[in-house]
């Protein structure tokens, strides 16, 4: 309990709890499901999902939803490459958590992704938190883990 005191103070936050590992083929395997996306970096072979309500957890505390969008100078990829950076703190970092590229009907878009314990891939719009499936008439074409 000490040491997870001291990790609040410092990131402001407690590490997930109720983690599963998940290596990096089976993560392929899951979004390749969900997207049919043939572009999808992944950096690591083994990585974590949490329960649906601990990635919650960390948007309430994160506040890249607060800053004012500014077109061509914080816009979507901005957003998205802001939340994908700062869930990378300790504990935090090993999430199935990523930047997803899409193709909607206004255009290109960049929002976040996340696996939870389930395997089940939710939709991450950076700009209001908002938690969501894929829409149907999206189509992904990149993604970064």
């Amino acid at each position: 309990m000490c040491l997870n005191y001291f990790f609040e103070k410092k990131y402001g936050i407690t590490k997930p709890v109720n983690t599963k590992t998940i290596d990096v083929s089976a993560l392929y395997s899951v979004l390749y499901s969900e997207f049919q996306c043939d572009v999808m970096e992944m950096s690591d072979t083994k990585y974590k999902t949490a329960p649906y309500e601990e990635y919650d957890r960390f948007l309430q505390y994160d506040d890249t939803d607060e800053i004012i969008y500014t077109s061509e100078f914080f816009d979507c990829d901005d957003f998205s490459v802001r939340l994908h950076g700062n869930i990378t703190i300790p504990y935090w970092s090993a999430l199935v958590f990523g930047e997803l590229w899409v193709k909607t009907p206004t255009g290109g878009h960049a929002v976040n992704l996340f696996v939870d314990n389930k395997m089940e891939v939710w939709i991450v719009e950076p700009q209001n938190d908002k938690i969501f499936k894929m829409p149907d008439n999206w189509k992904a074409y990149r993604i970064e883990i």
